[in-house]
C-alpha cells in the first residue's frame, strides 16, 4: 500500500457551536474518533492538527504552524504538510461526519499523475478542499507563499496547484449519501446529524462504529 500522511483538522474556533466541535460526539463517538476511523482507509499514520483535542493515547497530536499570525483552515493545511514525511497527505476536517472510509478510499486511488491534489466536489459543483489529498512538496510551497501573503483562502490555494477535480457523480454510490460533506457548525446541525446516524446503518457499518449502542442527541448550553 502506498504511504500517506492522514491528518484529522481540528483548529478554529467554533463560535457558533458555543464548544469545541472536536469533542462533539455522535452516536456516541467523538468526530475525531469517526474521522479517525474513515482515514484508516488509507493510513495508519494518522495525526490531529490543532485544537483543543489530546488523544495522544490514540493519535498524536501536532499544533498548528502559527506563520505572520494566520488562522484559518490554510493554516491547518500547512501544518499538516510540514508535518507529513510522505509524498501525499490526506487532510480531512473533524466536523464533517458523514466522510465514510468508502469515499476517502475512492479518492485516493483516482490518478493523480501530473497532479497536486485531488478534491472532490459537492453536489453544487464547490470543491471541498477539507477532505482532500494534497501532494507534500508543491502544495506546502503554495501554502507557505499564501500565508505570508493577504489571500488565504482555500479558493486561493487551489488557484496556485494543479487539482485533479473529482465529480461528485462519480462517487455519489460509493459516499451512500447525498450530503457527504455535511458541515457542523451549530447544535442544530449537530442534532440533524445525529438524526442522520440514527437512519443510516449503512454507514455505521462502513466505518464500523457498531459495536456500542446509538445514544440520543445531546442538549447543549453555553460553553464553560
Amino acid at each position: 500500500m502506498e504511504r500517506i500522511g492522514a491528518y484529522i483538522l481540528t483548529g478554529g474556533q467554533s463560535s457558533r457551536m458555543g464548544t469545541p466541535k472536536a469533542r462533539l460526539k455522535i452516536g456516541g463517538y467523538s468526530f475525531v474518533e469517526i474521522a479517525a476511523r474513515a482515514l484508516g482507509a488509507v493510513s495508519e499514520d494518522i495525526k490531529i492538527v490543532g485544537g483543543v483535542i489530546r488523544e495522544s493515547d490514540k493519535w498524536a497530536t501536532i499544533p498548528d504552524v502559527v506563520t505572520c499570525g494566520a488562522r484559518g483552515p490554510l493554516v491547518g493545511i500547512y501544518s499538516a504538510l510540514s508535518d507529513c514525511s510522505s509524498a501525499w497527505a490526506f487532510v480531512l476536517a473533524c466536523d464533517m461526519p458523514f466522510v465514510s472510509a468508502d469515499l476517502i478510499a475512492y479518492l485516493a486511488s483516482v490518478d493523480r499523475v501530473g497532479f497536486d491534489a485531488v478534491v472532490p466536489m459537492q453536489a453544487n459543483g464547490r470543491a471541498q478542499p477539507i477532505c482532500a489529498l494534497y501532494r507534500r512538496a508543491t502544495c506546502l510551497a503554495a501554502a507557505d507563499e499564501l500565508i505570508r501573503g493577504e489571500d488565504r483562502s482555500l479558493h486561493a490555494l487551489l488557484e496556485r496547484i494543479r487539482v485533479r477535480p473529482v465529480p461528485f457523480s462519480s462517487f455519489e454510490l460509493i459516499a451512500n449519501s447525498k450530503d457527504p460533506f455535511m458541515n457542523v457548525n451549530t447544535p442544530e446541525d449537530l442534532r440533524i446529524a445525529e438524526a442522520r446516524y440514527l437512519n443510516s446503518k449503512t454507514f455505521r457499518d462502513q466505518i464500523g462504529l457498531t459495536s456500542l449502542p446509538v445514544h440520543p442527541p445531546p442538549i447543549f448550553g453555553k460553553a464553560e
